[in-house]
């Protein structure tokens, strides 16, 4: 197996911070050449026929240990092109969560509410949001790519980490498990005259897939190097008659998407649980901040 780091913007701090987590664990991990443009560069790679690639973006946050086992099995079987996980906040896969039951009804605190998070003694366990059994979710969760929620809010983003987190914590988070879906049950899209138009749960957001050189074939790279998840999720599987599915057993979080990811930054504390959770599995000590310095003696 081997990590391919592709780098599609990055500061110079990002890169120091590549290269040191590559030289320490050579020759497993590398950021290869790349060619293309845009997002195409993170697909000009995969050229290995034999190869099971799995693309996973900068912000999961949580990864079960048999995720990508579980996805790269799937692909295996042949009867799905593109693989992906069982992804927590997720265009599609969250309405998939809250018709199975999985997601917890937490609610937004009082406005003016302060949360004094780790500072005030909680772990990554302890909830920041009201919980209750009683009435209905905050919200609908519509099963389309692009949504109010959980797509465009950052509050959206919010409850489904803290539904997910609850569940971890008391480990049930085994509610999230499908089994299996097919994001093209019900076809691909339809024409409108000469431009193909996809349904709208048909596009589905690709945080995390598994795939094979084989899977690209056919892509329009201009397309791809605009808006790769319209080209994989739904145009490449429409000319070719395929389907994508997503594997139940393969539990991952995803941050946020763009339009959440300054409110959600802004009003919770959620990176720093994520950390403090990886930090507790991997057996780790929290580093504590260095004291801030006042002034020269």
């Amino acid at each position: 197996d081997r990590v391919h780091f592709v780098v599609f913007a990055a500061r110079r701090s990002d890169l120091e911070y590549l290269e040191d987590l590559v030289s320490a664990n050579a020759p497993h991990y590398s950021i290869p050449a790349v060619t293309e443009r845009r997002l195409a560069k993170i697909y000009s790679i995969c050229k290995d026929p034999g190869a099971v690639y799995v693309k996973i973006d900068d912000d999961i946050v949580y990864m079960a240990d048999e995720a990508i086992p579980n996805m790269v099995r799937e692909r295996l079987r042949g009867r799905c092109s593109l693989v992906s996980a069982n992804v927590v906040n997720h265009a599609i896969l969250s309405a998939v969560h809250q018709d199975i039951g999985a997601i917890r009804n937490f609610y937004p605190p009082p406005p003016g509410a302060r949360d004094a998070g780790a500072a005030g003694g909680r772990t990554w366990r302890d909830p920041r949001w009201p919980f209750s059994d009683e009435g209905l979710a905050m919200s609908v969760v519509t099963k389309q790519s692009q949504s109010q929620c959980v797509w465009a809010l950052w509050e959206c983003a919010a409850w489904m980490h803290e539904s997910f987190l609850s569940r971890l914590a008391d480990g049930t988070d085994c509610a999230y498990d499908f089994g299996w879906h097919d994001f093209h049950a019900s076809g691909h899209g339809e024409f409108r005259g000469e431009r193909f138009v996809p349904l709208p749960h048909t596009r589905w957001s690709i945080n995390m897939i598994a795939f094979t050189a084989d899977d690209l074939e056919g892509v329009v790279l201009e397309a791809l190097a605009e808006d790769d998840e319209a080209e994989l999720s739904v145009v490449v599987h429409h000319k070719r008659g395929t389907r994508a599915c997503a594997v139940g057993h393969a539990l991952v979080a995803h941050l946020s998407y763009s339009r959440q990811e300054e409110g959600l930054l802004e009003n919770t504390d959620l990176l720093a649980r994520y950390r403090a959770l990886s930090e507790e599995w991997a057996g780790m000590e929290a580093v504590p901040p260095e004291p801030a310095v006042s002034g020269s003696s």
